[in-house]
């Protein structure tokens, strides 16, 4: 089964040496948090792109970003700085924001993960967007809420998501709306401080920076439990008059 945290916010402008910087430090704190992670590659996002490694301590990270993060089909006028090279200069930014995705190189049953990293888009109708995957479960931990919690402490903090969900897409299928941004899923953090205000003997808020996460059960939630999807739906029907279930407009985010 599929278990992957999954991270989103819109309205967030980064220039293309902000987006590495943050990477940088956030990637070497999911490599920390577990072996999965340990070895990293990227493959591109053109037929032509080689794999490539990335190096004990990230070394070669920001010369990658430079040559593929931005948007390689994207006309020229789509990033506001270019240097000689033909790559956006450090200091562009984009509605398109930047994008760079990893694998560590292992097949499904063997321990298969990655994670992808798209932000620094300010556009409304783009959202940023971080996920990280376990595609099996040859880890134990991908089944463990401490290590997701871990993983949500880590991703909150450098990235400041409106909201974060950890979950497996059967899960997603059986509870998700047209009408909600996002979905009440195993686990889900709100940074939006109002996630504070909610009073229900069935949520159990933790607070975590400038907001709160719960659980819905102590194993990943199932689509086949009815208890899991009658305790999601009764508390995304709660939330949802707040206004908790869709993207902070830009007068709302918090720094």
């Amino acid at each position: 089964m599929t278990i992957f945290l999954g991270a989103y916010w819109k309205y967030h402008a980064l220039s293309l040496g902000e987006y590495i910087d943050k990477l940088r430090i956030f990637l070497a704190d999911v490599q920390a948090a577990h072996e999965a992670f340990h070895e990293l590659y990227n493959v591109g996002s053109e037929s032509s792109d080689k794999i490539i490694k990335l190096d004990t301590g990230l070394d070669n990270l920001p010369n990658l970003a430079k040559k593929r993060a931005f948007n390689r089909s994207a006309s020229k006028k789509e990033y506001s700085h270019w240097d000689a090279d033909g790559t956006p200069s450090l200091n562009a930014i984009s509605d398109l924001g930047y994008n760079l995705s990893f694998f560590n190189n292992k097949k499904t049953g063997c321990g298969e993960a990655d994670v992808s990293v798209r932000t620094g888009a300010a556009s409304e109708h783009l959202n940023n967007a971080i996920v990280v995957k376990f595609y099996d479960d040859f880890y134990p931990e991908a089944r463990n809420t401490d290590f997701w919690i871990k993983l949500m402490q880590i991703t909150a903090r450098y990235w400041n998501p409106d909201y974060i969900r950890v979950t497996n897409y059967q899960f997603v299928d059986v509870t998700e709306t047209k009408t909600d941004d996002f979905e009440i899923c195993w686990l889900t953090y709100f940074s939006d401080p109002r996630i504070l205000q909610v009073k229900d003997p069935r949520i159990v808020l933790h607070p975590m920076e400038t907001g709160a996460w719960f659980q819905i059960s102590s194993a990943p939630a199932s689509a086949d439990n009815p208890a899991d999807v009658a305790k999601a739906i009764h508390i995304r029907d709660l939330l949802r008059p707040m206004g908790l279930l869709q993207y902070r407009k830009p007068q709302l985010v918090v720094a």
